[in-house]
C-alpha cells in the first residue's frame, strides 16, 4: 500500500528536519558545516513544505529539551543560523587540455606533464548543492 503524495511529501519533510536537526547548533564550528548546509538546502528545495525556519524551529525545541549548561549559547548559535543570508556563487573555470600545454611550455619553470596529469586525478568539480548558483566556463 502507497502513500498518497501529500502524505509522502509531509513525511520526507519530517524525515529531513530530524536528519539536520543539529545542523543550526554545530554548522558554523565544523569543518565541513557549509557544505552540509548547502547539501540540507539542496534536499530542501525538493520538498515544498521543508524550510530553514522549520529546521530552526526544531533546534530550538531540541535545546530547550535538553538539561544542559550551555542552553544560552546553543540557542544564539540557532539565532545566528536563518540571519545569515549570504549567497554563494562558484565560477568553475577550466582549460581545454590543448590550451592547458601550451601555456604550461611557455612558462618558465614547466610543470611536467605526469604532475598536471596526477593532479587533475583529484579534481573534484563543484556540484550544484555546493552553492546558491555554480557557473562552469571552458576558456
Amino acid at each position: 500500500m502507497s502513500l498518497d503524495p501529500d502524505r509522502q511529501a509531509l513525511r520526507e519533510t519530517v524525515c529531513t528536519l530530524i536528519r539536520y536537526h543539529t545542523l543550526p547548533l554545530h554548522a558554523a564550528y565544523e569543518a565541513d558545516g557549509a557544505r552540509r548546509l548547502l547539501k540540507a538546502a539542496a534536499d530542501g528545495e525538493l520538498l515544498p513544505d521543508f524550510s530553514v525556519e522549520l529546521l530552526c524551529l526544531l533546534a530550538k525545541a531540541d535545546i530547550l529539551g535538553r538539561a544542559c549548561g550551555d542552553r544560552a549559547e546553543l540557542l544564539e548559535a540557532v539565532e545566528l543560523f536563518t540571519d545569515y543570508h549570504a549567497s554563494v556563487r562558484i565560477v568553475y573555470l577550466e582549460t581545454e587540455w590543448g590550451e592547458e600545454r601550451r601555456r604550461n611550455a611557455s612558462r618558465a619553470a614547466v610543470v611536467p606533464e605526469q604532475a598536471i596529469l596526477r593532479m587533475l586525478s583529484k579534481l573534484t568539480p563543484p556540484e550544484g548543492f555546493e552553492a546558491h548558483r555554480v557557473e562552469w566556463r571552458c576558456v
